[in-house]
């Protein structure tokens, strides 16, 4: 049986997911520097496992999830790749975009953890906030190193 609170919720993380794999495979495109491409490959990774199970979750629900991502994170993504353009340092400049796009996803399973009735959705986002907050601290420490 669908519920369309508990599905608009799970597919509203999906697509901000999505978004920022998109912005990783955009990234590691367009980096020189080797780790940095292995660790934007491995965060896509990541998200596509997330974008898996949030997905088989909103099927169990009886209902289709999300295929796409957001314009918010088209524009985000042409942004950082704008910006990424013309900056000196390209890499850091991709990091701080893409630290941005963690925190997006940090605060929407947040969201969905304070306010979301749905038993069953509060756990499997509390099963996933782990790697979510992993995957944002990450890119966070990075920012402060190369900024540093």
């Amino acid at each position: 049986m669908t519920d369309p609170a508990a599905t608009s919720l799970l597919n509203d993380l999906i697509e901000v997911t999505r978004d920022g794999q998109r912005f990783y495979e955009e990234a590691a495109d367009q980096v020189d520097d080797d780790t940095l491409r292995a660790l934007f490959l491995r965060l896509v990774e990541s998200r596509r496992s997330l974008i898996d199970d949030l997905s088989a979750h909103v099927e169990s629900l009886g209902a289709a999830p999300a295929s796409g991502g957001t314009v918010r994170g088209t524009l985000r993504t042409l942004y950082g790749e704008l910006r990424a353009g013309v900056a000196a340092d390209r890499s850091a400049t991709f990091v701080s975009q893409l630290e941005q796009a963690e925190d997006r996803l940090m605060h929407a399973f947040e969201h969905g953890l304070e306010h979301d009735p749905d038993h069953s959705v509060r756990a499997i986002l509390a099963r996933h906030f782990p790697k979510v907050r992993s995957m944002h601290d990450e890119m966070r420490n990075l920012k402060v190193n190369l900024t540093a």
